[in-house]
């Protein structure tokens, strides 16, 4: 017996990527990547069908293609991990977001990508991996220079006196 498609519906997977969401009539759900839904016909048929998604003779394809055509896209805020040129926007250290007046920007979401603790690295490494985490960040940075002034005072002999 073949599945009949109810809904299609638009959505997002956690990773940004667009997805296609089915909706049967036996309340079977089925979520596949967009850009399966730009196959040509016969591979994009053979993927339904692997999925258990049958599509016989040209009425329910008609209907499957009515369907797809009728997908809205998906407008959600776009995922931004990084300060700088991300697209159409620019991002700022402190989580600004700019856009040229010529290409406007939907909503963004910032998602700063959290280090990975080093134990042993060099001064650039150091700058790459915690000082540019720290542009911006006010707080944090302050944490980090308390948290560093004890082994930099010891280094230099300056011990005595010391009040944190």
């Amino acid at each position: 017996m073949a599945k009949h498609i109810d809904t299609i519906q638009s959505a997002v997977a956690s990773s940004g990527a667009e997805l296609a969401h089915f909706k049967c009539n036996d309340g079977t759900e089925l979520w596949l990547p967009r850009n399966v839904l730009s196959f040509p016909q016969p591979k994009l048929l053979r993927r339904l069908q692997a999925e258990g998604l049958i599509v016989h003779g040209k009425q329910e394809r008609d209907c499957l293609a009515q369907c797809l055509s009728e997908i809205t896209p998906y407008h959600g805020p776009a995922p931004i991990d990084r300060s700088g040129w991300n697209g159409p926007n620019f991002v700022m250290p402190d989580r600004c977001v700019f856009s040229a007046a010529s290409t406007p920007s939907g909503p963004v979401i910032f998602s700063p990508r959290f280090p990975q603790p080093s134990f042993r690295c060099s001064a650039e490494e150091w700058r790459a991996n915690v000082g540019e985490l720290l542009t911006g960040q006010s707080v944090l940075m302050f944490v980090a220079m308390a948290v560093l002034a004890p082994p930099l005072l010891d280094i230099i002999g300056q011990t005595e006196d010391l009040l944190f």
